[in-house]
Formats: structure tokens, C-alpha cells, sequence
């Protein structure tokens, strides 16, 4: 049974690691995904979301049970993120929540558009 995964940071469409982890996904659309706020730690390049008043611009992917598994392999290394379900319009999808204590020199990602932001670096 396949599973939708939300993609928001480098693994969107045209970022660093979207071929090695979506290879053989299906895009279902881009959504703006309300309840969550991006931010990144300027000495990372990845960003992270947490649940808040806000919003995000993220992917929707159509996953198989491996595929989540091998994605789940990467995003929860270190336990830095963990997946929780949301509901996006009549869609139940994951979404990695970033698991640790937000760091003081984070900076909120304007618009939560990872790939905007990374156009403009």
C-alpha cells in the first residue's frame, strides 16, 4: 500500500538529494501546509519544521512501504527528526518534525519555501 510523504527541504524536486530518495515516487502536487514553521541552522544546509502557527510550501510524494523506509533511514538519523501524520486537505501524509530543542541561532525560512530560499543564496 503506498503512503504519501511530504517532501519541504532537499529532497523537493530539483534540490540536492530528491533523485537519490524519490527515484521511483510519484509527485502528487505542491501544497502550502498550514501548522508548521521552517527553520535552518546556518552552519547546516538542510532546513527543519516544527509544529507552530504558520506554514510551509512542501511536496506531496506517493510512496512505497521500502521507499518510506529508506527515506525514514535518512531523515531520522541521529533521532534529530521523527514522522507524524497530517492531514492535508482530504490527504493523510508524513511529515519529518524536526525532534530536538529548536537552537537559538536558527532562522525562521521566509514563506517556509526551502527551494525559494535556496534560489536567493
Amino acid at each position: 500500500m503506498a503512503e504519501y510523504v511530504v517532501a519541504y527541504g532537499n529532497l523537493r524536486r530539483g534540490l540536492q538529494y530528491h533523485q537519490q530518495y524519490h527515484g521511483e515516487s510519484v509527485y502528487h502536487s505542491t501544497e502550502t501546509i498550514h501548522g508548521l514553521k521552517m527553520y535552518y541552522n546556518p552552519e547546516q544546509d538542510y532546513p527543519f519544521v516544527v509544529r507552530s502557527e504558520g506554514s510551509i510550501v512542501g511536496e506531496i510524494y506517493s510512496v512505497s512501504q521500502q521507499q518510506l523506509q529508506y527515506i525514514d533511514a535518512f531523515t531520522t538519523l541521529d533521532n534529530e527528526f521523527v514522522r507524524e501524520k497530517i492531514t492535508i486537505g482530504e490527504l493523510n501524509a508524513w511529515v519529518y518534525v524536526y525532534a530536538r530543542e529548536r537552537n537559538p541561532t536558527a532562522v525562521e525560512v521566509p514563506n517556509g519555501d526551502w527551494a525559494a530560499h535556496q534560489s536567493h543564496i
